[in-house]
């Protein structure tokens, strides 16, 4: 916001994190303390599915316009080296997607209403520059399976925006594209 820059991680936020009875989603907060921006959480995964679904809601709690931009950080397949690994940009799916030996991830994300996402492919050191608050836009990474969202937005007092974001994972790429379509649809 404003061309600061701050991660949930951080002092600034306040915190707070709860799963449901059944154990089939976790809602998580956030409070900004300077900003007055809250962001309400809610992951799961589909049923029987290999997709992972994240909605949000940001509020501004505050007197003010806010102009913020909601970063979606991925990194696929933790753990494993980044050799003969990639990350590309597809525009036509609106969505990024990684490849490493025979398994694929579709990174995407949506707001409400419509707004246009800047996504971009690449290691978020060599892509973000957090003190301008501006994504380089990489569309193909080929040292590994990192990249970005970036949902700038214009929140008035009292507004709240709502959007989702969701990663899909399996060995076909097309399985994933229409996995993808499904739930872009719903």
């Amino acid at each position: 916001m404003n061309h600061e820059c701050t991660w949930l991680n951080e002092e600034e936020w306040i915190i707070s994190v709860g799963i449901n009875q059944t154990n089939t989603w976790v809602r998580s907060t956030a409070y900004h303390k300077k900003w007055k921006i809250h962001l309400n959480f809610r992951d799961y995964w589909m049923k029987n599915r290999n997709t992972f679904i994240r909605e949000f809601e940001v509020s501004n709690q505050g007197e003010a316009e806010k102009n913020i931009q909601l970063l979606i950080h991925s990194f696929s397949f933790k753990g494993q080296d980044t050799h003969d690994a990639t990350t590309y940009y597809s525009a036509k799916n609106e969505a990024l997607i990684h490849y490493k030996k025979n398994r694929y991830s579709l990174f995407s994300a949506s707001l409400e209403p419509s707004q246009f996402l800047f996504c971009s492919a690449g290691s978020i050191r060599k892509i973000w520059d957090g003190e301008k608050g501006k994504l380089l836009y990489m569309p193909l990474y080929s040292d590994g399976q990192e990249s970005l969202i970036s949902m700038p937005m214009t929140i008035q007092p009292n507004e709240q925006k709502k959007g989702r974001v969701w990663g899909i994972t399996d060995h076909c790429l097309l399985k994933i594209l229409r996995e993808h379509l499904y739930v872009q649809a719903n």
